[in-house]
């Protein structure tokens, strides 16, 4: 038995548990941790528990990362037909080579028709 275990209060959040195992080591995560509130005794956290709800999270943070990055995808896409769109109109001979290296491209081109003519 543990002389020192961790004792974590069901109100805590979960990065605070998380960062008071790593603070306190292998032996919360092996072995596991107390649980109460106000002092009083709930049961035992089980260090398996605790990664498996991290990496839920992580995953759940993970998706939401790739949706904002598809909607954006989708975004300059719009933008760039646009300007695709009037080029053509505009213009007899023109090439645009766009090819981002991940989802979205750092850049965005916008062709734009004007009272003096046209801007890139």
């Amino acid at each position: 038995m543990d002389k020192n275990p961790l004792i974590v209060d069901a109100n805590s959040s979960l990065n605070t548990v998380a960062d008071q195992t790593v603070i306190s080591g292998d032996k919360s995560l092996t072995d596991g941790f107390i649980i109460t509130r106000e002092g009083t005794y709930l049961g035992i956290g089980l260090g398996i528990d605790l990664i498996k709800a991290v990496s839920d999270l992580h995953l759940q943070q993970h998706q939401q990362v790739m949706q904002s990055i598809e909607y954006a995808s989708i975004i300059q896409q719009a933008m760039m037909s646009t300007s695709s769109q009037t080029m053509s109109a505009t213009l007899s001979d023109w090439c645009l080579a766009w090819q981002p290296r991940d989802c979205v491209g750092g850049d965005c081109y916008a062709f734009k028709i004007t009272a003096d003519g046209w801007h890139w």
